[in-house]
């Protein structure tokens, strides 16, 4: 009879130290994330504020306007960025987008690339 009663008790502590795991876990992945850009939010605003064929001094205003890490390489006309830490990530993996603006001999816009990668421990 005790021991039934103390197995109870124990299945009962199991279960609810489990759930304020996940609840815990989920608060604190709300906050995390809460202030973090939306990457696919962020690739929708660069797509349509930077058409095909804008000069590269826009695209360089608009990264610098959003504090992006960004350079330009002039052999290939390009210009890489990067975006650490996006929504989506948690405390273990990180998601990081990385941009590649392509540009023609006038240094217009020509394309846009969008990679995303996960890294962690």
């Amino acid at each position: 009879m005790k021991l039934s009663r103390i197995l109870k008790w124990g299945v009962i502590s199991a279960i609810a130290a489990v759930t304020a795991v996940i609840l815990l876990g989920q608060i604190a992945d709300y906050f995390y994330n809460r202030h973090r850009v939306d990457s696919v939010a962020l690739e929708h605003s660069l797509r349509s504020e930077l058409p095909i064929g804008s000069p590269l001094s826009m695209v360089e205003e608009s990264l610098k306007r959003r504090k992006m890490e960004f350079s330009f390489d002039a052999p290939s006309r390009s210009v890489y960025s990067v975006v650490r830490g996006v929504r989506g990530g948690n405390f273990i993996i990180e998601e990081t987008v990385l941009y590649a603006f392509h540009f023609d001999e006038e240094l217009k816009l020509r394309s846009i690339d969008v990679k995303t990668e996960l890294t962690g421990p």
